[in-house]
């Protein structure tokens, strides 16, 4: 016999958790600069994750966009990434190249042992001094940009699961596609001037980032250059 309406298992409710947050981001129709605070409590929530972080890479211009979901100390975030500069070349994983994700969501479990990620310098002198223990992420991307969304555990919390994994690899889709919409919303809206620095984006100097979302945490694994014309004021 079938199981009534009410009586959803864990993972039918899983389930339509997933289907419940891919609906909510469509339904927000983000730009550029609202999309990372739209996907950070759906990744957050579809990964059970501490903290969400996002990165859009301009590889034209090298410029990079990094946000994350919660505020930082910026002498920590300083430090995380002088030392995530030095050892992203150690591994592949660390460096968040599309060709090398494609379309998976790759978990540092997936490479390391416990006992090797604990002896990794990546991990003993840029992410366990910010608490950073666990790494779930997706890469995607479009028209000259690479998107890095990363979920992120604190020391003391258990393994990204398969099922997280397959979650945010099952949502990886629905990302790109809020991205590219998110870009067409914003591109719609810029005046001449901003028009002008969109299409020719080494003619803007780069500016600080005016909110502080950069996190130690999670994207001081970044060399941060903001997007001038994506800056939040």
């Amino acid at each position: 016999m079938r199981p009534s309406p009410t009586a959803l298992t864990s993972e039918d409710k899983k389930l339509q958790a997933f289907r419940d947050e891919v609906i909510s981001l469509y339904e927000h129709e983000p730009d550029l600069l609202a999309l990372p605070d739209v996907l950070f409590p759906s990744v957050g929530r579809l990964t059970d994750g501490d903290v969400v972080s996002y990165a859009e890479f301009h590889h034209r211009s090298q410029a990079l966009r990094a946000l994350a979901s919660v505020d930082d100390d910026p002498a920590a975030r300083a430090r995380g990434m002088q030392a995530f500069a030095r050892h992203r070349h150690s591994h592949p994983f660390w460096q968040y190249q599309p060709e090398f994700y494609g379309e998976r969501a790759l978990r540092e479990s997936d490479f390391f042992s416990d006992d090797e990620f604990m002896a990794l310098p990546m991990a003993r002198e840029a992410l366990l001094p910010s608490n950073a223990r666990r790494l779930l992420a997706i890469v995607f991307q479009h028209e000259g940009y690479a998107v890095t969304v990363v979920s992120l555990r604190v020391s003391g919390s258990p393994p990204f699961s398969d099922g997280d994994r397959d979650r945010l690899q099952a949502l990886r889709p629905h990302l790109l596609r809020c991205y590219r919409q998110a870009q067409q919303r914003t591109v719609a809206r810029l005046g001449p001037a901003e028009r002008l620095r969109l299409a020719f984006p080494t003619l803007t100097p780069c500016t600080a980032p005016g909110d502080g979302k950069s996190n130690a945490l999670t994207v001081g694994a970044f060399m941060v250059l903001p997007l001038g014309f994506l800056n939040r004021s």
